[in-house]
């Protein structure tokens, strides 16, 4: 097969369980070749969101697009959905409709004082880890320097582009892409009592404070669903949560992102 002339270094994933989208990226490749991760202007994950959300991680300040194959059983809320025999990517990214994605920064403390930073695209999780409820404070120093006690199963802060996942299931709103903001949301809060999710401008920086009983309360992080690992010897005591600034991807998209809206309503 000849191949197609592009002005763009592409570089294509597929998750390697799934062999049609193996298959598929193996065309792709031979027809667009395949730059380096570096080198590449776009990142292509084919398969399904967890795929496009992996892709992510290497694509700070690139281009990102999601293909899932029409035949595919993936919702793939913010994938493209192609043709696998006949994918026209040059025609695709010129009349892809585009969004700008903004991480969320989470900046962890230790117990020592040092720091770890971490960036989440979908969400960051505070989540118990031992059976009991998780405790937490939180702060919002330009509202008060009273912290918000707050019990349950966690807490969920998550990005525009993640809200329609793990936040929306605990009762968050599903944020439009073009929204610089994030969202909290709570899971199975029972203190304080009816506790609501909240939306905050991107440049809100909130304190959690997650060492207030830990003998008794073991909680953990999950960033974009993998759980944070301190380094040996130390434990977590809390982490700051805000939109990063100055890293971003562009994401791909041949329809209006609101439209995964109308999907969240509708069985699939």
């Amino acid at each position: 097969m000849a191949k197609r002339q592009t002005s763009e270094k592409i570089h294509f994933i597929a998750n390697p369980s799934d062999q049609k989208s193996v298959d598929m990226q193996t065309r792709l490749i031979a027809q667009y070749g395949q730059a380096d991760t570096q080198d590449a202007e776009t990142v292509c994950a084919i398969g399904g969101d967890g795929s496009l959300i992996y892709a992510l991680r290497d694509a700070f300040n690139k281009q990102v697009i999601g293909l899932c194959r029409k035949d595919s059983n993936s919702v793939g809320f913010w994938m493209n959905h192609v043709d696998p025999n006949n994918t026209d990517l040059n025609a695709l990214t010129k009349n892809a409709r585009r969004y700008t994605l903004r991480p969320l920064k989470v900046d962890i403390t230790h117990n020592d004082g040092s720091h770890s930073l971490r960036y989440a695209f979908t969400d960051a999780v505070l989540a118990s880890n031992n059976g009991q409820a998780s405790l937490c404070h939180v702060y919002d120093r330009e509202v008060s320097d009273a912290p918000w006690r707050i019990m349950g199963n966690g807490l969920t802060f998550a990005t525009p582009f993640g809200s329609s996942a793990k936040a929306y299931a605990e009762g968050g709103s599903a944020l439009d892409l073009n929204l610089n903001a994030y969202i909290m949301a709570g899971s199975g809060v029972c203190s304080p009592l009816n506790f609501k999710s909240y939306t905050y401008p991107a440049e809100t920086v909130l304190e959690v404070h997650t060492d207030i009983s830990r003998a008794k309360r073991d909680q953990r992080i999950d960033i974009d669903g993998q759980t944070y690992q301190p380094p040996k010897g130390l434990y977590v005591t809390g982490f700051n949560v805000s939109i990063a600034e100055g890293k971003q991807s562009t994401l791909l998209l041949d329809r209006p992102a609101r439209t995964a809206f109308k999907t969240l309503t509708h069985d699939v």
